[in-house]
């Protein structure tokens, strides 16, 4: 029960933090889809998401605190290359408002492996 009440804290922090820095940075929120780094956004995600199917059969053979730096490598490999796209193609500040998340993502993932023993 307490990791529910973990994941439903971590999603209202999550959402707090992004609006939060957007209107601190005054960032409208651009999608890549809408800009010229489109093809390369969408390229980036195909490369990564073949990359976590060629290793599903590694991860059903991993423990716990493996399997949470699974999930940091992925995390940091596709909102890194999201951040870095955004920087690129994007006119504004909201690659920043992208790290921070980032960051919040991997050190929640850091919390649960401590916290819950993984």
């Amino acid at each position: 029960m307490d990791i529910f009440v973990a994941i439903i804290v971590f999603i209202i922090i999550f959402f707090t933090i992004e609006r939060g820095l957007n209107k601190l940075l005054g960032v409208k929120r651009v999608h890549l889809r809408d800009t010229e780094g489109s093809k390369a956004d969408t390229w980036s995600r195909f490369i990564i998401v073949i990359l976590l199917f060629c290793f599903i059969p590694l991860m059903v053979q991993l423990d716990t605190p493996s399997l949470i730096w699974f999930w940091i490598i992925y995390l940091s490999l596709s909102i890194g290359s999201q951040a870095i796209l955004e920087w690129k193609y994007i006119q504004s500040k909201q690659y920043v408002t992208t790290i921070a998340l980032w960051i919040f993502g991997v050190g929640s993932l850091f919390w649960i492996r401590y916290y819950f023993g993984g």
